[in-house]
């Protein structure tokens, strides 16, 4: 099977057009490359993030794609790491990005440490720190607020993309106004990850259960688990932060198994940025839930 951007469908808006640059240049659409282009329609993200080497590695993606009117609320949550660890991580993530010279006036960081939530530390995928050992703590200069004020402000539709527990996430379907809800978690004919689950799915398997009642589309381990996906053996060379955390997410990968990498969370938000390249299934998980899966196109 080959790589996927020699089996992806292409669309023909501007985010697809550079998609097929990339392809005719002989390059791999998941190597992280400058993007370009004008405002395709403004979006409002909230990104939950258990930070997580793979959610450093998706926050980035969706930062270094934004398009002109974007803006991110990133709200940082226990699972890949407990709770006061992944703020900790969210904040230095940013402050990276920040003196790699990007733009972060579109960025900022909802507090949900006041609330209880379930976590497992899983060093071997993650580093002893969550995000890979790679940064020292620091703080970005983006306004930080409390959840609890975040729920109570109005604003327009939110683009929901839920990387870790269901948790956080549950509470935002029931109190905010939301256009997507995109959830990386669940597994279909895969095998499970952890404990007989999806590792998001198993921390809070009523609150996953509960999300999956909402319009969504689901990343499942099935969707992340495409050959077209796999980063084993591959190395970025270009010195982006970006290529920075695929590189040190894929180390740790070939260590544990080096015959495969799939940085689940990077893989589900290329579908907010390229969503003709997905297409969806309906499907049923152990639980009963009927998921809207995520599957990547492939040419035939």
């Amino acid at each position: 099977m080959g790589t996927y951007h020699r089996q992806v469908r292409r669309g023909n808006d501007e985010r697809h057009y550079r998609s097929r640059e990339r392809a005719r240049q002989g390059l791999d659409l998941y190597a992280p490359l400058p993007v370009k282009g004008e405002k395709i329609v403004n979006r409002h993200y909230a990104v939950l993030c258990d930070y997580g080497l793979d959610d450093a590695c998706a926050t980035i993606y969706l930062l270094d794609n934004a398009e002109t009117g974007d803006c991110f609320d990133i709200l940082p949550i226990g699972g890949n790491s407990e709770v006061n660890v992944a703020h900790r991580n969210a904040l230095t993530l940013v402050a990276e990005y920040e003196k790699s010279g990007k733009k972060i006036d579109n960025i900022r960081i909802i507090d949900t440490r006041a609330l209880t939530q379930p976590w497992a530390k899983l060093p071997s995928i993650h580093g002893e720190d969550g995000m890979g050992d790679i940064f020292m703590p620091q703080t970005p200069s983006v306004p930080v607020i409390g959840f609890s004020e975040w729920l109570k402000e109005e604003s327009e539709p939110l683009y929901v993309v839920s990387l870790g527990p269901c948790t956080v996430t549950e509470i935002i379907m029931k109190s905010k106004r939301t256009e997507k809800l995109l959830i990386m978690g669940g597994c279909v004919a895969e095998e499970p990850n952890f404990h007989g689950y999806e590792f998001n799915h198993y921390l809070d398997i009523p609150a996953f259960n509960a999300c999956t009642r909402y319009p969504h589309v689901a990343a499942t381990l099935d969707s992340c688990r495409d050959p077209g996906f796999n980063l084993a053996g591959k190395r970025f060379t270009d010195g982006s932060l970006l290529s920075r955390l695929l590189n040190r997410s894929i180390e740790l990968a070939e260590a544990r198994h080096p015959d495969n990498c799939y940085v689940y969370d990077y893989i589900a938000v290329h579908y907010a940025v390229n969503p003709k390249d997905f297409t969806t299934t309906k499907a049923v998980d152990r639980e009963g839930n009927d998921l809207c899966e995520l599957h990547l196109c492939h040419e035939k």
